[in-house]
Formats: C-alpha cells, sequence, structure tokens
C-alpha cells in the first residue's frame, strides 16, 4: 500500500494507531470504530497495495490535558471565568501594593517620632550634665580665690544663726556613700582633706569639687539624696546650721 498523507488517504484499514496487533478502518477523514485483527482485515479494492503499506493518518486530537479541557468545555464559559479570575487576581495585588503603601507612612512615622523623643532626652540630659558642671566649676573657682596661693587662708566663718540646730559631722578616707541627709535649715558644709582632690556629690548637683586642703559651702534646706564624698585621703565634714 503506498503512502498517503491524512488528506489523501483513501478509505479503508489501517494499522491502529493505538495498537499495532489491529487494524482500524479510516473513511478518508477520520478513523472509524471499526476494528479488526491485522491478518483478518483485507485492504479495500480502492486501497493500492504497496511494499510499504500506507502512511498512518495521525491520531484523532487527545482530550487529555489543558487543551482536551478548553475543547471540551463552552469557550465563551472558559474565557468568562478566565477573565473574572485574572480580574479578582489584579484586585488582590492593587489591595496589597495599596496596604503596603500606607503602611510605610505609618512606620516612617513612628520612627521619626520615636528619633525625636531620643533627641529631646538626649538634650535634656547634656543641659543637666552641663548645669552640674558650671556649678562645680563655680565651687571650685570659689574656693581655689579662698584658698589663695599658699592654700592656708581660710574663710571667714559663718556666724551660727538664732535658729540653732544640731551639727552634723562625717569623716572618712577615699570615697563614700551616705544615701540621703536632711538639712533642716539653710546651713554651711565645712570640710578638710588631705589629699589633692575632693568631692562632694548628691543626686541634683556637686557642692565642693576642689583641690584645696580646706574649704566651706552653703547647703540649703532640704533633702539631699545619693549623697556621697570622693577623695584622696583623709576627709572630715561638719554641717552647722547658719
Amino acid at each position: 500500500m503506498s503512502e498517503h498523507t491524512p488528506g489523501e488517504s483513501p478509505a479503508g484499514w489501517y494499522p491502529d494507531p493505538s495498537d499495532p496487533a489491529l487494524r482500524r478502518y479510516w473513511d478518508g477523514s477520520a478513523w472509524t470504530a471499526h476494528t479488526a485483527l491485522a491478518q483478518a482485515a483485507q485492504p479495500t479494492a480502492l486501497q493500492p497495495h504497496s511494499h510499504s503499506g500506507p502512511k498512518r493518518a495521525p491520531p484523532p486530537p487527545s482530550d487529555r490535558g489543558f487543551f482536551g479541557w478548553v475543547s471540551r468545555r463552552p469557550r465563551p464559559a472558559f474565557w468568562a471565568t478566565l477573565a473574572a479570575a485574572l480580574i479578582v487576581g489584579m484586585g488582590v495585588g492593587a489591595a496589597a501594593v495599596q496596604e503596603d503603601g500606607a503602611q510605610k507612612p505609618r512606620d516612617d512615622s513612628a520612627a521619626l517620632t520615636e528619633a525625636n523623643e531620643e533627641l529631646s532626652d538626649a538634650r535634656a540630659g547634656r543641659k543637666a550634665a552641663e548645669k552640674r558642671l558650671s556649678k562645680a566649676r563655680d565651687a571650685l573657682e570659689a574656693t581655689e580665690g579662698q584658698s589663695g596661693s599658699t592654700g592656708k587662708r581660710r574663710a571667714p566663718r559663718p556666724m551660727a544663726s538664732s535658729s540653732g540646730g544640731a551639727v552634723q559631722s562625717f569623716s572618712g578616707n577615699g570615697g563614700k556613700s551616705f544615701g540621703t541627709i536632711s538639712i533642716p535649715t539653710d546651713s554651711v558644709l565645712e570640710w578638710t582633706n588631705d589629699g589633692d582632690v575632693f568631692q562632694v556629690f548628691s543626686s541634683d548637683e556637686v557642692p565642693v569639687n576642689s583641690r584645696g586642703k580646706r574649704g566651706d559651702t552653703v547647703l540649703f534646706k532640704g533633702k539631699y539624696r545619693k549623697f556621697q564624698v570622693n577623695a584622696v585621703g583623709n576627709w572630715t565634714i561638719e554641717i552647722r546650721p547658719r
């Protein structure tokens, strides 16, 4: 049987494309449901003989896979479904982008607010430190001015006030912490030290910061928290009401 292309093959029995043991009838345009064993089927009179046999016609399109699924369903409904799915997907994507765009300004605003708060705290801390440093510098200059060039001159001792009051005395060597001390009335703090550095601190101020051997300063009425001494050598403190 001579070779034929699918459009040129005449009607007749040909090898079954899906089973070589069978022959299937080709009606000239498509395969039919009629089959027979390969030995039993005989070529029709219209089917010419050849040594090579007929060229197999291509099998009918498969109904499997995506394209088969498309061919089995009404095309308008399929395309409508596909269009709806695309619209929904685009809507979800746009909503996600919009949400991200709205979230970013909120995050930036929160970060800016936090940075401003930290900057304000830093400025407040700097001002407090500058204030304490200024007080310490003034106290040191006053003490050095009272001590003079020899370091032995002592400022005049203030007169005791008529209200009286107990004298508070402290002594030690090196650093020492006293917690909170109460000053019932405006008083004078007198101190001596045989070292090179003498400092008195509280949580709010630095009453004494000196390199002299003795001196005094005013303590106003109130409570002094975290009252402590930082010194080199032996020292004494007396707090006398004015």
